[in-house]
């Protein structure tokens, strides 16, 4: 989360306009764990948290988005799991931005439903999502039709594989 606050704070001081909303999370906690990036915070208007919300707004507010992020480090107890965020993000129509973790690559295809940065690095994430940022906006409305017509996460795309076992 540290990474992509100071990203958002170094894009819109560059005078790129990027918007951060952080669910799950109030400003209180990062005061109290973070007191460097609240600094950010505060003089950025862009970067809004919006804490604990029921889940339902969760994934309104991820479908009004342009990208969802999921920043997870490549290791063992990362890889044993699967990101929901990631299932949420595609059934809401909503193109992901991670970092290269477990197999999120077989389902997050660069341009077509989001995009993979090449490593786990804050120099990585930052350079990927400068180029979102700079992305013309009917590309990434196609990204979003794309997302939600093509979902591989969908259970539909599940049972057709369970039925071809069961053959």
């Amino acid at each position: 989360l540290d990474w992509l606050i100071r990203v958002v704070a170094e894009l819109n001081k560059k005078g790129k306009k990027c918007r951060l909303i952080i669910a799950g999370i109030n400003r209180n906690v990062i005061m109290e764990n973070k007191p460097e990036l609240f600094k950010l915070m505060e003089i950025e208007s862009n970067i809004i948290c919006l804490g604990n919300i029921p889940h339902r707004e969760c994934l309104d507010m991820i479908a009004s988005c342009d990208f969802s992020i999921i920043i997870r480090e490549n290791i063992l107890v990362n890889r044993a799991g699967f990101p929901t965020k990631l299932s949420e993000s595609f059934g809401c129509g909503t193109p992901v931005i991670s970092t290269p973790s477990g197999n999120v690559s077989d389902y997050i295809i660069n341009n077509i439903n989001g995009f993979v940065t090449d490593d786990f690095s804050l120099d990585s994430l930052k350079k990927l999502i400068e180029k979102v940022v700079d992305m013309d906006k009917g590309k990434i409305l196609n990204m979003h039709y794309t997302t939600k017509l093509e979902n591989k996460l969908r259970y539909e795309y599940f049972n057709e594989k369970i039925k071809k076992l069961k053959e």
